[in-house]
């Protein structure tokens, strides 16, 4: 068994892990009591509102982390690029690297909806935590993807210092104010965890991609999962008449150029 030195301990603990995300979304409870025991006024719920559903789970999650990094669906301007690797590295549930490395596995036909799968709830009902998430193994399910290494190359630092990225931007959302840091990332971040593992159950439900009934009712996630992995690389989902790909429609605010590979 290798023994790591203190200084390659202290530097895996900087990256993200599945304990460090569980840890985070169980602190709900916490930020919801320091919320009302603030004194803040009714406005700040509706800002902790917006940005759990708009910032970190539409933005930050489906159009950033998904979308963007993972699939490249779209190419953006370099100030539009930073805000949404600030919306999806905030949420506490990786970088745009260990997101990547994870959904790509997942769409793996050789992995998906298997024992193999890190995406997928295999693991039952209790994978709504994410301790209980299959964690990437490389020897098992190797991340074979030119993609993947030029996101790699340039976001292997934020991958390597995810920690203190996460947690000097909650600083300085402190320093701000403590409404701020509340209303504006430790409530809305931790509840957006809860919505996107929930979200992942209900997407594969039975061990098998699904499309949401509701779907066009259900704006911040995305119910079009099964189109989604028939085509992974079509930016809009909604493939059939009277769908409706809601993070499609509203990626179109940021004004991408879509790269619409294998579009049918």
């Amino acid at each position: 068994m290798q023994v790591l030195s203190w200084k390659d301990t202290i530097i895996r603990y900087m990256g993200p892990s599945l304990e460090a995300t569980t840890l985070f979304q169980l602190c709900l409870p916490i930020g919801l009591y320091l919320g009302i025991t603030s004194g803040a006024g009714w406005y700040w719920w509706l800002i902790a509102f917006f940005f759990y559903g708009i910032v970190y789970s539409m933005i930050g999650n489906n159009i950033a982390l998904h979308r963007y990094f993972t699939h490249g669906h779209m190419t953006v301007t370099k100030s539009v690029e930073w805000f949404w690797v600030w919306c999806g590295s905030m949420i506490g549930l990786g970088d745009p690297v260990s997101f990547a490395a994870t959904h790509i596995v997942h769409h793996n036909p050789k992995y998906t909806d298997t024992k193999m799968d890190p995406h997928g709830p295999i693991r039952g009902i209790k994978s709504v935590l994410y301790y209980f998430q299959k964690p990437i193994n490389v020897k098992e399910t190797p991340v074979m993807n030119r993609f993947f290494v030029k996101l790699s190359r340039k976001w292997g630092w934020l991958h390597r210092f995810y920690i203190p990225f996460v947690l000097v931007n909650a600083t300085i959302l402190y320093l701000i104010s403590y409404e701020v840091f509340l209303f504006c990332w430790f409530i809305p971040a931790s509840l957006s965890l809860w919505g996107i593992s929930i979200s992942i159950l209900r997407q594969h439900w039975n061990l098998k991609a699904n499309n949401c009934k509701t779907h066009k009712y259900e704006i911040l996630y995305e119910g079009l999962h099964l189109n989604h992995h028939l085509y992974p690389q079509s930016p809009n989902c909604a493939v059939n008449p009277g769908e409706i790909d809601w993070t499609y429609q509203f990626s179109r605010l940021f004004r991408p150029k879509y790269n619409e590979i294998n579009k049918t």
